[in-house]
């Protein structure tokens, strides 16, 4: 859980931190995938 919790709190700070249109799709992205995998643990 300690992994995913780092995963999750790297990709706040990297969204927080781009904060660019043109980067959101790839947050999101991102996002939607660490979202898969903490259902799926």
């Amino acid at each position: 859980m300690s992994f995913l919790h780092r995963i999750l709190s790297t990709e706040l700070c990297r969204r927080a931190r781009i904060g660019f249109p043109q980067q959101y799709n790839l947050a999101a992205m991102t996002n939607s995938v660490v979202a898969a995998l903490f259902w799926l643990i």
